[in-house]
């Protein structure tokens, strides 16, 4: 399921480390929809989820601390698997939020106003070029357990494709598709650039661009309605299908 949910605010002025807010909106949204009952099904401890979102602004100019609008309106696109009825219950959940005020920083509010279904290509082939989505960027990042720490890699990193293969193996794994599955998907950068983006008070690097990705149609179908890499239910990851019968 790719969906476009359309809200409206209302000043124009947005949180730069913005992507926590449609977190929170999605927290609302799963707690009030059905008593909370799907709340713990994807927001308990760290459990997978098989969604991802982006946020595209209109006409935004980004200062240092927020973003000004061109006008007082946002689009989020938002893509979730359509297995175990986690899009159904997405979906559901956005529609009873529909018109009803949400608050944000400095007096401002959004309020969703419209939800359009877009359609979802399939994927036959085990080759296929995807470009990050507007708003969104490929984030690969490597824990360190021991020092509890964060590295993060962009595509033109010695180390990139390797930690890369790691991420999708562990999505893969995750998400209860078997990590041979992954084993042999193969990655190439296109066209890319590198973007800092602002997540919960730190700058962190992302890769935009085309990617050429190789591996199982089924996987890679995956990749594409749940988004890939790391954070991709926070707001990263998201892709959008440019080509796969082509070359």
């Amino acid at each position: 399921m790719k969906l476009e949910l359309y809200f409206n605010l209302k000043n124009l002025e947005f949180p730069l480390d913005y992507r926590k807010i449609m977190i929170s909106f999605i927290k609302k949204s799963l707690s009030e929809a059905k008593g909370g009952e799907y709340f713990d099904r994807f927001y308990k401890d760290t459990i997978a989820k098989s969604f991802s979102f982006s946020i595209v602004f209109n006409r935004p100019d980004f200062q240092k601390e927020k973003i000004i609008l061109g006008k007082p309106q946002l689009k989020v696109l938002f893509s979730a698997v359509d297995q175990d009825k986690v899009a159904l219950i997405m979906y559901a959940a956005f529609i009873a939020q529909k018109n009803k005020p949400f608050p944000l920083p400095n007096s401002n509010e959004m309020k969703l106003v419209a939800i359009h279904e877009k359609k979802i290509e399939k994927i036959i082939t085990n080759r296929v070029i995807f470009q990050t989505a507007m708003g969104s960027g490929l984030c690969i990042r490597d824990h360190d357990r021991v020092q509890n720490t964060d590295n993060y890699y962009v595509h033109n990193d010695d180390l990139f494709l390797e930690k890369l293969k790691m991420v999708l193996i562990n999505q893969a794994v995750r998400a209860g598709l078997g990590e041979n599955k992954a084993e042999n998907l193969k990655c190439k950068p296109l066209n890319c650039k590198i973007v800092p983006v602002k997540h919960y008070n730190r700058f962190i690097p992302v890769s935009t661009g085309l990617f050429q990705f190789e591996a199982e149609a089924d996987l890679l179908q995956y990749f594409y309605d749940a988004g890939m890499g790391s954070r991709h239910s926070a707001g990263f990851g998201l892709l959008e299908l440019i080509a796969q019968d082509l070359f």
